[in-house]
């Protein structure tokens, strides 16, 4: 579970680290909660 956690973290900060800006209403922010989503999912 820890291991899936900090995969999904740090696939959040490799895409700011792209230069993707997370603000509501854009595609990246819609990858992020996809992200978030998957992760809520994953826990169980």
């Amino acid at each position: 579970m820890l291991y899936t956690q900090a995969r999904n973290y740090s696939a959040i900060a490799m895409y700011k680290k792209l230069g993707y800006t997370f603000v509501p209403g854009t595609k990246d922010f819609e990858k992020e909660i996809h992200i978030l989503k998957d992760l809520a999912k994953r826990k169980g």
